[in-house]
């Protein structure tokens, strides 16, 4: 087994679980009054953008992610909007109100990260890297930034006046985390099939 790739596979998806659950820690703070809940919901989700470095090796390494031009254009894309929120998540660890930065480059993120995840669906749609359900959750995560205004419309009525972010990054990091889960699943196979 290519311990290199599964590596990667394993930190994708820590990524994704830290920004699942740091999204939950978010809004079980935001709900209850609690600013050390938000901050740590802030500080998972920035530790994950680190870990969820692992997820673009990993697709690479699996040979899921083709070496195409696409291809790069979606991990440029995906990792620029990583970035942004990475960063913007630091000033909200401290003082979990202090969302000047995140308001600035959130819609700039989330527009990079989701053609990041669309370009990659292209690449390895048209590479023909993987079959079944596991093509389309690339599509799924690209497309999610479009649903969730409609779903999010809601939960602007509670108490806290502020969308649940587990509809957002918390649903991104469960897509993650499974694209994590699928490079570490190609390893056993690619493993079993040299045997």
């Amino acid at each position: 087994m290519d311990q290199q790739t599964d590596r990667y596979g394993f930190w994708a998806m820590i990524g994704g679980g830290a920004l699942l659950v740091g999204a939950g820690l978010l809004d079980t703070g935001r709900l209850t009054g609690q600013p050390l809940l938000e901050s740590g919901g802030n500080l998972l989700m920035a530790l994950a953008g680190i870990a969820l470095l692992g997820l673009p090796l990993g697709l690479r390494a699996a040979r899921i992610l083709p070496r195409t031009a696409l291809a790069l254009a979606g991990t440029i894309a995906w990792g620029l909007g990583t970035a942004l929120h990475t960063v913007a998540d630091l000033p909200a660890i401290v003082n979990p109100r202090n969302t000047a930065l995140s308001d600035a480059v959130a819609m700039p993120g989330l527009v990079l990260f989701s053609l990041g995840f669309l370009a990659w669906f292209t690449a390895i749609r048209r590479q023909r890297s993987l079959s079944g359900w596991r093509k389309w959750l690339f599509l799924l995560a690209g497309l999610w930034i479009i649903s969730v205004p409609a779903i999010q419309l809601p939960f602007f009525i509670i108490p806290s006046g502020s969308p649940l972010m587990l509809l957002l990054p918390g649903a991104y990091g469960l897509f993650q985390l499974l694209m994590g889960a699928m490079v570490r699943h190609r390893t056993v196979e690619r493993a079993a099939a040299s045997v």
